[in-house]
């Protein structure tokens, strides 16, 4: 069987595979390389006169959803954490809520002494005492935000009867180490005469301490080198200008008192509060902070009063006192949230 050849065919073969072969080493560059799912390679095919476009996948794009979906599921299985939040292929973030079953709220575990008594109008002529006295009791990180109601259980010992008296005055005067077990266990042994008085009790309206809208006057993007796995990459860094770095805090008679910091909140000012950031760098000299997403999708804008100081709320419980009665403790049973 005879074959011919000529180097007419030979060039145009040395053509097509040269061809192909830059075409598909810029292509395997570029999908390492690009945001996009799929890159085109454009084969020159001599046999159809033209050209056959094959896709391919792109690995970057690829990596990076790995990576997604790989922070998303660590993020679920740290669910009960503050920074639960699943990255959408947007970019955009949601926030994780997880809602348990009804049941009994945690014990309060400490409460500070008392070192003090407040004073409140008593309008009511029944109560015989004008003003009332109180106490404050800070139940700060022991009890959710929103709880509406306290439960109140207040052992109140019979001043009249002077063993009561005698033992209370051994066992606890001047002791602020108290325990309900223990209380209940020195009642029963030493046959305490007492009164419980047990009442729910409104939580106080809460007020907001901190105060401040910050205007946006400028975004800029800036080029940060970061080391990844030992390679140094550029990442770009969104840095937001305001008007102001300073804010109120009511409980003081000066206004503007307030530095941000490090770490402290501010939310999207839309009325809706539920996009927050956190504060990850401040340059004074600029007045720019570098922000990142905690929670919500809703983007900052250039504007006026765009961002507003967020800051946690705390739980003050005001417990009113009869001087008349001896009281041995105040301790909150339990919680009633809605």
């Amino acid at each position: 069987m005879s074959a011919t050849n000529s180097i007419s065919q030979l060039l145009e073969q040395f053509l097509e595979l040269n061809t192909n072969s830059l075409e598909i080493f810029n292509r395997i560059n570029e999908a390492i390389s690009t945001d996009k799912k799929t890159v085109t390679v454009d084969l020159y095919d001599p046999s159809n006169d033209g050209v056959k476009s094959i896709q391919i996948p792109a690995f970057g794009y690829l990596k990076r959803e790995i990576e997604r979906l790989d922070t998303n599921l660590s993020s679920i299985s740290d669910v009960e954490s503050s920074g639960s939040t699943v990255k959408l292929k947007d970019g955009t973030y949601r926030k994780l809520f997880t809602s348990k079953l009804k049941g009994p709220s945690k014990p309060i575990t400490s409460l500070a002494a008392p070192t003090e008594f407040n004073t409140k109008l008593n309008e009511f002529f029944e109560d015989f005492l004008n003003p009332l006295l109180t106490i404050k009791l800070d139940v700060s990180g022991q009890i959710p935000v929103e709880t509406e109601r306290v439960y109140i259980e207040r052992y109140i010992f019979d001043s009249q009867d002077l063993d009561t008296v005698d033992q209370f005055d051994e066992l606890y005067k001047g002791s602020s180490e108290l325990t309900k077990e223990g209380l209940e266990s020195d009642i029963a042994e030493n046959s305490l005469k007492y009164h419980l008085d047990s009442s729910v009790i409104e939580m106080p309206i809460r007020t907001v301490q901190y105060s401040g809208k910050f205007d946006v006057t400028k975004i800029s993007n800036e080029q940060r080198s970061q080391i990844v796995d030992g390679i140094t990459r550029t990442k770009t860094i969104k840095l937001f200008t305001l008007n102001k770095l300073t804010y109120s805090d009511s409980s003081k008679s000066l206004k503007e008192t307030e530095v941000l910091k490090i770490n402290e909140s501010l939310i999207v000012n839309s009325g809706e509060y539920r996009t927050r950031y956190v504060i990850k760098s401040i340059d004074s000299s600029t007045s720019q902070v570098e922000l990142e997403l905690i929670e919500g999708y809703e983007a900052i804008k250039i504007g006026s009063q765009s961002l507003s100081v967020y800051r946690d709320i705390d739980n003050d419980l005001d417990v009113e006192i009869n001087p008349s009665q001896i009281d041995l403790k105040q301790e909150i049973k339990r919680a009633i949230t809605n």
